[in-house]
């Protein structure tokens, strides 16, 4: 267990350390070409110019970061991910903010002796390796009141001293931001505002299941940080004009990506309702188990993810390949696959020719399926696209009770079902326990014992509810015609 935790710890400092280099830096130096074309302005009040310079608070204010490394080992399992989240979401909106309003700093400091010492060696460090830029808001802040709400929730009784120490320090480096003439007083009160706005919206997330949530984050990310890399690289590389016409291109493709991936961020948002559903059917249209023209030119960012992602895994032989069928009864059987090639779907359609009926269930829309253009009497496609590792739930149960209905009306004497999703691992294994429990009958704990038999690598234990799998066993049918 203190393995896991460890694990979970530094999983979660390098996803949000990551997301703060990039977010951070490429702001910065776009603020940098900014202020070398333009000018970036800097804002302050008067209140700020009688705010005196301490400087040994320059080792308050050096402290964020190795309390940033530190609050992820300090705080219980439980908090990890949600400390993970908070950090990501204003390290994201503060992007956007440092990306449309750069400022900069409006006190120049001439003076760094403080009780005879001169303070400037480590200023100047702090110089050389940041930019007088990303001023509002002061993620110092943002971070420091993330960490320390953070910090006091660890329901730990022993750990009080410690984390009432810590919980001084994300106080020091909040107010060492005034007293060094890093950030002003409106910097600040921006900081406090984003962090108990991203506090209160991922509280707000929680009524999701961690999976969803972890979602919704995860699009919002790859949408923001997308968009500030494609925004700002190409300046900062090629000292570009801001209305060049590849500047122009790129910025496009930055705010169309940002777009689509908010979209999917949207699906997952609104899952609990029919409007995913709807914009499902719409979004990921497909004609004959392909994409169309429409749907890869508007979503070719999100396309061309997954595609890369499956051509790696399938090419280090690292998806689940398809395993012996399940039978459900003596007519019907079921087995779940991964996306596969045209030349697999053609052999696994030819092993099991003796068929009379095979019924392919596409639980993906995110690439095309090739098992649509061998559709005959034999073979019947159908397409019912799940979001990326989300099962069904109370919620959706109507609509299950209705794919499966439909499913059912399609079986034959001699059937077999496949359930195919991207990685054969998740949304597939899913399904299969939908139908095992609707045609067969099993109860959950001989679901759980036939999966893990035939698929002992799948995913999908915490995406089956077991409230769904119990009603669905209860109107069962126990013989298909």
């Amino acid at each position: 267990m203190q393995f896991l935790y460890k694990n979970q710890s530094w999983c979660g400092l390098l996803y949000a350390g990551s997301v703060f280099i990039i977010t951070y830096t490429l702001t910065n130096h776009y603020a940098h070409f900014i202020d070398g074309i333009y000018g970036v302005k800097n804002i302050s009040n008067t209140l700020d110019g009688q705010i005196p310079f301490i400087a040994p608070m320059i080792i308050a204010y050096a402290l964020s970061l190795p309390l940033f490394i530190a609050s992820f080992f300090l705080i219980n399992t439980n908090n990890i991910q949600k400390l993970t989240h908070r950090l990501i979401l204003i390290t994201l909106t503060s992007g956007m903010i440092f990306y449309y309003f750069p400022l900069k700093f409006s006190f120049k400091i001439t003076n760094f002796y403080f009780f005879n010492i001169d303070w400037y060696p480590l200023y100047h460090i702090l110089f050389t390796i940041d930019k007088p830029y990303n001023q509002l808001p002061s993620l110092h802040v943002g971070y420091g009141v993330l960490i320390a709400i953070s910090l006091h929730s660890t329901a730990c009784t022993w750990y009080f001293i410690y984390r009432f120490l810590f919980i001084i320090v994300c106080i020091l480096v909040i107010f060492s931001t005034i007293f060094t003439w890093q950030h002003h007083s409106y910097d600040i009160i921006a900081g406090f505002v984003c962090a108990f706005f991203i506090y209160f919206f991922d509280k707000n997330l929680n009524n999701y299941t961690p999976i969803i949530k972890s979602n919704i984050i995860k699009y919002i990310t790859i949408g923001t940080l997308w968009f500030i890399i494609f925004s700002t690289l190409p300046n900062i590389i090629y000292n570009t004009r801001l209305q060049s016409p590849i500047n122009i291109i790129l910025l496009f493709i930055a705010y169309h990506g940002l777009f689509v991936f908010l979209i999917i961020a949207f699906c997952y948002v609104s899952y609990k309702n029919k409007i995913p559903n709807i914009l499902l059917c719409h979004l990921f249209h497909k004609k004959d188990g392909k994409l169309n023209l429409i749907n890869k030119v508007i979503l070719w960012q999100f396309h061309t993810v997954y595609f890369f992602i499956w051509h790696l895994l399938k090419s280090f032989r690292l998806l689940s390949n398809p395993q012996k069928y399940i039978t459900i009864n003596r007519s019907l059987h079921i087995i779940a696959t991964p996306k596969l090639s045209r030349k697999d779907t053609k052999n696994i359609l030819k092993k099991y020719q003796n068929y009379n009926r095979i019924i392919w269930i596409d639980l993906s829309p995110e690439l095309s399926c090739f098992a649509a253009k061998n559709q005959d009497d034999t073979v019947k496609y159908l397409y019912m696209p799940m979001m990326d590792l989300i099962g069904y739930n109370q919620q959706h149960l109507t609509q299950l009770i209705q794919q499966c209905q439909k499913i059912e009306s399609l079986t034959y004497k001699n059937t077999l079902i496949v359930c195919q999703c991207m990685m054969g691992k998740s949304r597939s294994i899913s399904m299969l326990a939908y139908l095992l429990s609707y045609f067969g009958g099993f109860n959950i704990n001989d679901i759980y014992q036939k999966i893990n038999q035939y698929y002992p690598k799948n995913h999908a234990k915490k995406y089956l509810n077991h409230q769904i799998l119990s009603h669905l066993s209860r109107i069962s049918k126990k013989e298909v015609l």
